[in-house]
C-alpha cells in the first residue's frame, strides 16, 4: 500500500493504513513521549537542540545543499548508512512505501514517503522500513543515541543528519510527516529526517519515531565518499 498525499478524510484514512500496514510512523497520539525501549527519549526530548550544539560537524557547512531530482514511483534514489544499526549499515531507499515494492524487498526495503521532502530539502525526508521481518533494517532504531550521524547519499551530495529524539504514536499518528514533525504546519523551520518503523518488535500497535536534523554535507564528487564522511560511518 502506498500513500500519495496527506490532510484530512479519505486522505488521512489511507495514510493511517500505511502506517499500520507498512509499519511507518506519526507523532504519538497519546502525548507519550518516552517509553523503556528507549533510555536516551526523555532528555533528547527535553533539551534536543542543547545535545545537538554539544555534537562537533563532520564538517565545515557548504552553504545551500544540492537537491536530488524528484524520483519516480519505486525508484531507488539514495543510500543510508547508520553506523549504530552495525558496521558497515546501509540501506537503498526507494520512493514509496508500498510493502511489495519496496518495503518487503530484501534489495531496497526502505521506504521515501512521497508527501516529504527530500534528503538536503528544507522540510521533513521521512522514512519507513520494517523492524524485525524482511532483514529488520530498523531493528536498532531504538538504540539511537543523541548525536549519532544518519547519512543520506545521493548522486548529488553525502548528507549528514544528527539524532534528536524518540517518540512513540499510534498508527493513526500523520504528525510526523509534517514539513516540520508534530507542528501540523506544512511551514517548514529546518532540514528534518524521520524514520518510523514498528512498536513493540513483531507488532503493528504503535510506531516508533526517530528524528533528526540535517548537520553537514559534501558534495558528491564521484570519486568515491570523503574522508570525513567515512570516518564518522567508522567511529
Amino acid at each position: 500500500m502506498d500513500i500519495r498525499g496527506r490532510g484530512i478524510g479519505a486522505g488521512a484514512v489511507l495514510l493511517g493504513a500505511v502506517l499500520l500496514a507498512g509499519c511507518a510512523v506519526a507523532p504519538p497520539a497519546d502525548g507519550r513521549a518516552d517509553a523503556p525501549d528507549s533510555p536516551v527519549v526523555a532528555a533528547a526530548a527535553a533539551a534536543p537542540n542543547a545535545a545537538l550544539a554539544a555534537v562537533a560537524s563532520a564538517a565545515p557547512q557548504l552553504g545551500e545543499p544540492p537537491i536530488t531530482a524528484q524520483p519516480a514511483e519505486f525508484q531507488v534514489f539514495a543510500t543510508m548508512h547508520v553506523p549504530r544499526f552495525g558496521a558497515g549499515w546501509q540501506r537503498s531507499i526507494g520512493e514509496g512505501v508500498s510493502e511489495s515494492r519496496i518495503l518487503d524487498r530484501e534489495d531496497i526495503n526502505v521506504g521515501h514517503y512521497p508527501s516529504t521532502q527530500l534528503p538536503g530539502q528544507v522540510g521533513n525526508f521521512a522514512v519507513a522500513a520494517h523492524r524485525e521481518t524482511h532483514s529488520g533494517p530498523f531493528s536498532e532504531i531504538s538504540a539511537l543515541q543523541i548525536g549519532d550521524p544518519i547519512v543520506i547519499e545521493t548522486p548529488e551530495a553525502f548528507y549528514v543528519y544528527r539524532y534528536r529524539n524518540t517518540e512513540y504514536v499510534l498508527p493513526s499518528g500523520v504528525g510526523v510527516l509534517d514539513a516540520t514533525p508534530q507542528s501540523g504546519s506544512e511551514s517548514p523551520g529546518d532540514r528534518y529526517i524521520t524514520l518510523t518503523s514498528c512498536n513493540p518488535r513483531m507488532s503493528t500497535s504503535e510506531r516508533i519515531i526517530a528524528y533528526g536534523v540535517l548537520d553537514t554535507w559534501s558534495p558528491n564528487t564521484g570519486q568515491g565518499m570523503p574522508a570525513e564522511i567515512s570516518a564518522l560511518l567508522a567511529a
